[in-house]
């Protein structure tokens, strides 16, 4: 029997499909940017919602002790830990030295959920504190000693680099220090234990170096644990939280300022009013 001409008018052709699936790849290319950008910008505020709970715990333990900052770590005879640890009855971090749980997940940024602690617990961190603000087997500053509490940075995203970036041509390049993130033997890459190390610029904190403008400086020195870094995970950018509190997110550039040694400095210099770590 043959089709009627009323049924072949509703059949579509081939160029009119090829055009259809032409238009679908097209809305596809331009619409999944989109969604992969709005997904980042997800992960992005769960961090920044995550370092401010942390940064209401630590104000919490700082008002408890007498206005003293939390102390980075400690190592004795018979124990140690680690300030995320001390951080348990006030943020619930379910627990301290149980590996199974690797912890909670507020210590954990979701674009790099497992990053370990290098101490050796396992726990999934995925934050450290400005090395200049707290101390380890000491305790922290006094919040009186911090002359600029809501320009001074404190928790910021980090992880510890492998031996290879310092000899690289990313050493100044922050953009890329996420590729160089330190593997354990296990697989895990690995968060950069308590602390975090600035460019330079800064006052010595828990280092010793005598030099003010030149201590650490554009991370060539190992004395210093210079290889445990700010990281930029979230568009180019990292979430920092301050010891007032507030977090925000910035550019990793904008953070740390001009990487280069043409100055003899790498890095906000110290003084300098972008300078957020020196704690002066």
């Amino acid at each position: 029997m043959a089709r009627s001409t009323n049924d072949r008018s509703k059949a579509f052709t081939l160029i009119e499909l090829l055009i259809v699936i032409a238009i679908i790849a097209i809305l596809a290319a331009i619409l999944f940017p989109v969604f992969a950008t709005a997904r980042e910008k997800a992960r992005q505020t769960q961090c920044a919602s995550n370092l401010k709970q942390i940064g209401l715990a630590l104000t919490q333990y700082t008002q408890d002790y007498d206005e003293t900052i939390i102390q980075g770590g400690y190592s004795g005879s018979y124990y140690s830990y680690r300030w995320f640890q001390i951080l348990d009855p006030y943020i619930g971090q379910k627990s301290a030295g149980n590996t199974a749980a690797n912890g909670n997940p507020v210590f954990r940024c979701p674009d790099d959920p497992t990053l370990a602690d290098w101490s050796g617990s396992q726990f999934y961190i995925g934050y450290a504190l400005n090395v200049n603000v707290t101390g380890y087997n000491a305790p922290g500053k006094l919040l009186s000693q911090i002359p600029r509490p809501a320009n001074t940075s404190f928790v910021v995203e980090t992880a510890q680099c492998n031996s290879t970036l310092q000899g690289s041509a990313d050493n100044l390049n922050p953009a890329n220090w996420t590729n160089y993130v330190q593997t354990a033997a296990n697989g895990n890459r690995s968060g950069s234990d308590w602390e975090w190390f600035p460019p330079g610029g800064w006052n010595g904190g828990n280092c010793n170096y005598a030099a003010v403008a030149t201590s650490n400086a554009c991370y060539t020195n190992n004395t210093c644990d210079s290889w445990r870094r700010p990281m930029a995970r979230h568009s180019g950018g990292l979430n920092v939280e301050y010891v007032d509190g507030h977090v925000k997110w910035m550019q990793i550039q904008a953070f740390l300022g001009p990487m280069t040694t043409t100055s003899g400095v790498c890095g906000w210099p110290f003084g300098d009013p972008n300078n957020s770590w020196q704690n002066q």
